[in-house]
């Protein structure tokens, strides 16, 4: 048995019902509590079978919940170490790949520019040949469209970044974060799958406390009296 399962049984052994009283669960399942004159003791084929499903289900919810705290605090869940790597190395390593196209592309834009002036100047005179005057004009609109498309390129890129500084807590479409987790997605898979597993039994776990909680409520209110789980 795990320690921290261990532990967490020995933690909630001891509960109170809904009347104030505090009972304690014996090895053998039932529920005793200590008097000044006599022990009462509740079993599940006792007369009080609704304490018994109360004590039960209130022992329950604690069980996972303390289970859950003690084996967080010994070992890292695979969701911790999951956001780890996503904050503290895919999201830099994103953001500096996107600066990093982002002055590739400023340089290349300057470039395009300088060969658009070039072209320009080279314009054929007012003698020129028809011929001659439509080389040209296709020359410069296809460097004009490469400019076009470079620019854009650049003003997507530049969107991106504002859109996803990992730094601003106001971001309101991560599109960085989400190139950023898809590679972490394809390049920790094994990782990826127990985050998601964990992710699954913790939903899980605190569906069986709330349900847990809601069967100890009924229990009580069955017996006419409102629920004070301790």
């Amino acid at each position: 048995m795990l320690e921290a399962v261990r532990t967490a049984r020995t933690q909630t052994d001891t509960v109170m019902a809904s009347t104030g009283i505090r009972y304690t669960r014996r090895p053998d399942g039932a529920w005793v509590d200590k008097g000044d004159v006599w022990d009462t003791v509740v079993t599940k084929n006792s007369y009080n079978k609704e304490l018994y499903a109360e004590l039960e289900g209130t022992r329950e919810a604690l069980r996972i919940h303390v289970t859950k705290q003690q084996t967080t605090a010994a070992v890292p869940s695979a969701s911790q170490r999951y956001e780890e790597k996503f904050y503290q190395e895919y999201i830099p390593a994103k953001y500096a790949q996107a600066g990093r196209v982002a002055s590739k592309l400023d340089e290349a834009i300057a470039l395009q520019q300088t060969r658009l002036e070039c072209v320009r100047a080279s314009e054929p005179g007012f003698f020129s040949l028809p011929a001659t005057r439509r080389d040209w004009q296709a020359k410069n609109t296809a460097e004009e469209n490469r400019l076009k498309a470079l620019n854009g390129r650049s003003w997507t890129v530049e969107k991106i970044r504002r859109e996803t500084h990992y730094f601003s807590p106001s971001r309101i479409e991560p599109m960085l974060d989400k190139l950023a987790e898809d590679k972490l997605q394809r390049e920790e898979p094994e990782l990826t799958a127990d985050r998601n597993k964990e992710r699954h039994t913790e939903q899980v776990q605190a569906n069986q406390a709330q349900e847990a909680r809601r069967e100890a409520e009924r229990a009580a209110h069955r017996q006419g009296r409102g629920p004070r789980i301790g």
